[in-house]
């Protein structure tokens, strides 16, 4: 694969599994945005923080597959 020499029929297969994994990353962060929104309870302002953190981090996750499918 370009200028790394890579089998192609490998990438391809690994680019495939990596679109999977995205994908699955982009449904966990939407699930923890809604959690962070909907938080309610005694425990708000600890759960709405922690979430936020888990939402930052999946999304940093998120750009580092798409990244990775890319090369």
């Amino acid at each position: 694969m370009g200028y790394l020499n890579l089998d192609k029929k490998k990438t391809t297969s690994t680019a495939k599994e990596l679109n999977v994994l995205l994908a699955d990353y982009h449904l966990y962060y939407q699930k923890l945005r809604n959690f962070h929104w909907n938080v309610v309870g005694h425990n708000f302002f600890d759960l709405h923080v922690k979430f936020e953190d888990m939402y930052e981090d999946a999304k940093t996750k998120i750009d580092e597959i798409a990244e990775r499918i890319l090369t």
